[in-house]
């Protein structure tokens, strides 16, 4: 990924994340890039997060494709991605920098006070706001009033995936103060994993698909921690396009897995579209892409700014194919609207439906955004390109 003329130095740099393979979404895809081009670009990456094994044998075993060193924390208390882990504190020390991907609840404030006791830089990548009903909401407002702006203050740089997303966020009240220490790291793609191909007709006999079925494609995460993704809504939206348009043959392909994926059947089931959705679970890392290439055009109809930016959606530009996303700060700076795909309102089933139904009757409609998709992909998003900023960003504070 690194070019031959990129100057390949740096020192020991610590990332911290509280979600890293084999947890699936977009902030762990991003934590594995950001440790990935850092190494590349010589810096001596270590990466904290907390165990996903239930034993250590397949822990050590999986952890030895990655090209950085990955230290998994047993925390104290863990509920959900919070972990609580102060022992990351003492770990720290004798780093040159710490890259925090933010929100990170339990390990973001021992590398806050590993920064200050040892007099390391430290850098937020602020990813999301984290927003919630009930007992968590209550939890993230207090956290939010209370160590949010120590950590933001502290911070050597505050880095961001876009400036429409920052000025929308929880860091907007205090955009004035700390304006000087925001840089834009766009997230990206890997366009060597992610490219324009044809349909598998193995993927297709798979899952009883015809060739004169138009494919609708998500991916996301099905669980509780992604309610935001707005499966109801585009649940919703298909029933909407069976009823008014019952001649345009097409299915809708929801891929993920979690605790709502079974719920979200039963709701398909009582909308009556279960025979144009399927739900074929968590797909393998080697797969992925074959199901980019296996849909006609892409949606994310997330409801709240807990979608921060959306690498499903650069995924599936890469595969030049035609994106449908909520007009939000993060998913709306990556599509140019009836240009590379459409931007709706959250939430909004019939402007959903309305912009899905302009693409599933419309073929060479969406070969023309597929298109222009992919070019947008190729000029701005490539991990490669969008991966110098961050090199250059770290150096600054890594010896």
């Amino acid at each position: 990924m690194v070019g031959s003329s990129d100057q390949l130095c740096g020192g020991k740099v610590a990332i911290v994340s509280a979600t890293f393979a084999p947890i699936t979404g977009g902030m762990a895809q991003a934590t594995y890039y950001h440790a990935a081009l850092l190494s590349q670009y010589g810096h001596d990456v270590t990466l904290f997060t907390q165990s996903g094994f239930s034993d250590s044998n397949s822990q050590m075993n999986f952890d030895k494709q990655f090209s950085f060193r990955i230290t998994r924390l047993d925390p104290v208390y863990s509920k959900g991605f919070a972990a609580y882990t102060p022992q990351l504190k003492s770990l720290l020390k004798g780093f040159d920098c710490i890259l925090l991907e933010y929100p990170a609840y339990g390990l973001a404030e021992a590398s806050y006070k590993a920064s200050k006791v040892y007099g390391i830089p430290l850098l937020m990548y602020y990813h999301m706001d984290n927003v919630a009903d009930g007992v968590k909401g209550t939890v993230f407002r207090i956290y939010k009033k209370l160590f949010l702006p120590k950590i933001l203050r502290h911070s050597s740089e505050i880095l961001v995936s876009s400036i429409e997303y920052a000025e929308s966020s929880n860091l907007a009240p205090y955009m004035k103060e700390i304006s000087g220490k925001i840089s834009v790291a766009p997230l990206g793609v890997d366009t060597h994993r992610f490219y324009q191909a044809g349909k598998k007709p193995e993927l297709l006999r798979r899952h009883n698909i015809k060739q004169t079925e138009t494919i609708i494609g998500f991916v996301g995460g099905l669980d509780t921690a992604h309610y935001f993704k707005g499966v109801p809504v585009l649940l919703q939206a298909i029933k909407k396009l069976k009823n008014y348009h019952p001649n345009v043959p097409f299915r809708c392909i929801i891929a993920g897995a979690g605790d709502l994926r079974d719920p979200y059947i039963k709701r398909s089931q009582e909308l009556g579209v279960i025979d144009n959705v399927l739900f074929p679970g968590r797909i393998s890392e080697g797969e992925l892409a074959q199901y980019y290439q296996l849909f006609d055009l892409f949606v994310l109809p997330s409801i709240d700014s807990s979608e921060a930016f959306g690498l499903v959606i650069l995924e599936a530009m890469a595969t030049a194919t035609p994106v449908v996303v909520s007009n939000l700060p993060g998913p709306a700076s990556l599509v140019q609207n009836e240009e590379t795909g459409f931007v709706v309102p959250p939430s909004d089933v019939d402007r959903l439906a309305t912009a899905l139904f302009k693409l599933l009757k419309d073929p060479y409609l969406r070969a023309e955004m597929g298109n222009k998709a992919h070019s947008v992909i190729k000029e701005k998003y490539q991990w490669q390109n969008v991966g110098k900023k961050l090199h250059e960003c770290v150096s600054k504070y890594s010896k």
